[in-house]
């Protein structure tokens, strides 16, 4: 997040904006923020503007061309990167590729290179604001004494990103006054959650109560959702979610149900709160109810509600179980989407019978999709009946879906290896730390090699012993146990 701040006595760091870009996201929004505050208090306007749907505007050849500009880089490497980005790019069967869209995926890479092309415009607005600018991603924000030299920097901002195939969303272009600005930024409740957030965190640190801090978090609350729904209030909001997912807090559970209704830039968040709060009957209910209705009608939804399951550490002996299995199998055959949704949640929770009995009666929605064969192919680790895992491998292949055949391939190789080098069993571990969440491709390859005849004893004795101590999960540790080396 390139970002100066300098105005009306304060110093300016010397800071290039190509060069303090950051990838640490959680940690740099506090800096955004902080910024944002300054600015509003030291100059007589802020200007607020971002760019028209970014992401999907930018153009493969415009990125191509910035990025052969920073260095000398391999022709063949450029022509790989784009090769899989496109490879990445949603489009409707048989149609070309427009040239246009860069992938929103849950990896650094794609921000990266959006990062990219925007250094031109981080250069513009350091000589035009002397530094007085900050930028996430493509929201970009700057202090000016003026209405005339604001209009001035967003004309000439506008210039050049059409340069670039892109133009500024007037619709959220605004220009506050000082006033008007701590009333759109919410200064006072996000300064707030601030101080209460490092106090909450010091608190935990020195295991000490919070409960007052609760309580003021709580009546807070209810006084923010009292406030006109302008400007940043929907990022305040979010915040709340965050600090209740910290502390595990479930006050906010009785709004949660109409929001995953009615504001979908909520669900992501209102996801990780449930995921941080564990599983029980009524936050299920919330989900499949959420779920099995219209409004979950989008891949991030469907697929934010069977991350949450898959996540959840739920009991062997629980019905949740059971609950999860049959809401999945509900929907399993609507979509592509809800049958992959369906096929990590029953590669955890169900039997073995359940998961290729879903599988088989699903064959014609798998087998003329990629991405969803590649699920299949992926679950194979997990069966024991040799039958019926030949079976599926043989329809992997009559598919034709290359991806998925090269996962097959790539678990056979797995299969055959007769020592763990340090790197593969590195991903089977999920790195060095104890994580929060273990995740399912990380149980399944730890599975596949749990499971192997050609591993030698000492290597999987070794792997199962680490894997006992990192893993709370009791669905994965119960499988683990049944697969411990003699």
């Amino acid at each position: 997040m390139p970002s100066t701040v300098a105005a009306h006595g304060f110093r300016t760091p010397k800071i290039r904006p190509d060069s303090s870009y950051d990838y640490f996201w959680f940690e740099k929004w506090r800096e955004f923020q902080g910024k944002l505050y300054t600015f509003a208090s030291a100059f007589e306007y802020l200007v607020i503007t971002d760019i028209a749907n970014y992401y999907d505007n930018i153009s493969f050849s415009h990125l191509r061309n910035v990025i052969s500009s920073y260095g000398p880089f391999d022709e063949a490497l450029l022509d790989f990167l784009f090769f899989m980005l496109e490879a990445f790019v949603w489009r409707p069967d048989y149609l070309p590729l427009s040239g246009y869209g860069l992938p929103q995926v849950n990896f650094d890479a794609p921000r990266l290179l959006a990062h990219c092309l925007l250094f031109e415009a981080d250069k513009f607005l350091d000589r035009k604001t002397k530094g007085h600018f900050v930028r996430w991603m493509d929201d970009m924000d700057f202090g000016v004494d003026s209405v005339d030299a604001g209009k001035e920097v967003l004309g000439g901002l506008d210039e050049l990103l059409l340069t670039r195939g892109l133009r500024l969303n007037l619709g959220k272009t605004h220009m506050l006054t000082a006033m008007d600005a701590r009333e759109y930024l919410f200064l006072n409740e996000n300064s707030f959650l601030s101080v209460i957030s490092a106090r909450v965190e010091r608190k935990i640190a020195a295991k000490q109560s919070i409960s007052s801090e609760k309580s003021q978090i709580h009546r807070r609350f209810r006084k923010f959702l009292k406030y006109p729904r302008i400007g940043r209030w929907s990022k305040v909001y979010l915040r709340y979610f965050t600090i209740h997912k910290n502390i595990r807090d479930t006050y906010l559970l009785k709004w949660t149900p109409k929001l995953l209704i009615s504001s979908p830039d909520m669900r992501e968040a209102i996801f990780r709160y449930y995921g941080a709060l564990g599983p029980n009957f009524p936050r299920f209910t919330h989900l499949s109810e959420f779920y099995d209705s219209d409004h979950c009608f989008d891949d991030p939804s469907a697929f934010g509600v069977a991350k949450v399951l898959v996540d959840w550490e739920i009991g062997c002996k629980s019905k949740l179980r059971s609950f999860a299995v049959e809401l999945m199998v509900k929907r399993i055959r609507q979509s592509v989407t809800h049958f992959v949704c369906g096929v990590w949640v029953l590669a955890k929770y169900a039997s073995e019978q359940q998961l290729v009995a879903q599988i088989r009666r699903s064959e014609d929605i798998w087998k003329s999709s990629y991405f969803a064969a590649r699920q299949v192919a992926a679950v194979v680790p997990l069966l024991t009946d040799q039958s019926q895992r030949e079976r599926i491998i043989r329809a992997i292949s009559d598919s034709g879906q290359s991806g998925a055949v090269m996962i097959v391939e790539n678990i056979r190789q797995l299969e055959q290896l007769s020592y763990l080098p340090q790197s593969e069993k590195m991903y089977a571990l999920h790195g060095k730390k104890i994580p929060r969440v273990f995740p399912l491709s990380k149980f399944v390859v730890s599975v596949t090699l749990l499971r192997s005849n050609k591993l030698q004893n000492a290597a999987k004795k070794d792997l199962f012993d680490l894997l006992m101590t990192r893993v709370n999960d009791p669905v994965y540790r119960k499988r683990f146990l049944q697969l411990a080396p003699g």
